[in-house]
């Protein structure tokens, strides 16, 4: 009889809480229900034997029990000492790899026989085995240039929109009063008003548009004559007569796809050193990598000028915001000084003045009883 408490297979533990209610269908189900495992189970009512069998390919055993098992029912199902029917490795040769050598893998998927080819082994051959050709795959080479040209258009049309955004001169900056006095909804909604229109004509944006254009537009060196701009692939700044606004706006579109696949299927190397780097140039998208770097990074342009969180590099602006805050603090503490020097000249003025109507006072008194007599 099978006794309660807990198995283990593969170093994976199972347990039986109660044999009463325990079958042999609900322990297969257990075993083949965990994913960790690495093996699933069967019975054939046939022969009466309990049957495991690896997930795993290759010459892999099954690690039957562990020394802290306590149940029973490994050993009650015959699998203790059972002999494992081991699988074979994949033995495989490639010509031209280690000079045809023979091969060994424990799983049927190569994937670090050649670079960049996964084989998946699917049969055994004999003699001279399968001649495989091996093509681009042109699909997801054709998504990531055409995410490349949609990031791109993402960032130029934000830069243009705020070179170009009117801002609204009836909003001010509200004071602290104020924006206590406002809830969150309307604070932000606010806010995002009087931000429209701040960057307007902005000098700094202005540059990193243009080098950024440039990029775009640029002869690789080092590259195929016929593949060392992005024309020469099908990408442009759009079709001849676009309109003002699409011009300025300065978009870039794939107007020849066909181009662009061609370029992909039979020249994938040229159409990489266009976009990475080449032996005489850096390519389109590295050259672009930089030039943003040169304003983005922890010490470029942009951060230097308006900080950013992840940065300790004191900014422009937070100079500039200081030294304000300072001349602000100075003029407030004049200010103070003025204030009381004011409030003393008051001060004895009054004391004056009251000092002035006594003897006023008096001498009228006097004047009043000398009439008198």
């Amino acid at each position: 009889p099978v006794s309660t408490g807990k198995f283990s297979i593969n170093g994976v533990e199972f347990e039986i809480k109660n044999t009463s209610n325990t079958t042999v269908d609900s322990i297969i189900q257990m075993i083949n229900s965990n994913d960790e495992v690495g093996a699933t189970a069967q019975y054939d009512p046939t022969s009466g034997q309990f049957i495991l069998t690896s997930k795993e390919t290759g010459n892999q055993s099954i690690a039957i029990g562990a020394p802290t098992d306590t149940s029973n029912f490994l050993s009650a199902m015959g699998l203790t000492n059972a002999v494992q029917n081991i699988g074979q490795n994949a033995i495989f040769s490639v010509d031209g790899l280690y000079g045809g050598a023979e091969q060994v893998s424990q799983t049927n998927v190569i994937g670090d026989a050649v670079e960049g080819v996964i084989f998946e082994l699917k049969n055994v051959t004999t003699g001279a085995g399968e001649t495989i050709n091996v093509s681009v795959d042109t699909d997801a080479a054709l998504e990531a240039v055409k995410g490349f040209v949609e990031s791109y258009n993402e960032v130029t049309e934000l830069i243009y929109k705020h070179l170009t955004s009117e801002p609204n001169k009836e909003l001010t900056a509200l004071s602290d009063e104020e924006i206590d006095s406002l809830d969150d909804e309307t604070l932000n909604t606010y806010i995002d008003a009087y931000k429209v229109g701040l960057l307007r004509g902005d000098s700094t944006l202005r540059t990193i548009r243009s080098q950024m254009r440039a990029a775009m537009s640029a002869v690789v060196k080092g590259v195929d004559s016929s593949f060392n701009s992005l024309s020469d692939i099908g990408i442009t700044t759009g079709t001849i007569g676009s309109s003002y606004t699409e011009t300025m706006l300065g978009k870039i579109s794939i107007t020849n796809e066909d181009a662009l696949k061609n370029a992909l299927a039979n020249n994938p190397n040229e159409v990489a050193a266009l976009f990475n780097e080449s032996k005489e140039g850096v390519g389109i998208a590295k050259n672009l990598k930089d030039v943003l770097n040169a304003f983005t990074s922890s010490t470029g342009i942009l951060t230097k000028r308006v900080g950013r969180s992840d940065s300790s590099v004191t900014s422009q602006m937070d100079t500039q915001i200081k030294s304000l805050n300072q001349q602000i603090a100075s003029q407030q503490s004049r200010l103070v000084m003025r204030e009381e020097a004011l409030l003393k000249q008051f001060s004895a003025l009054e004391s004056a003045m009251s000092e002035y109507q006594s003897q006023s006072s008096s001498f009228a008194s006097m004047l009043s009883q000398g009439q008198s007599k």
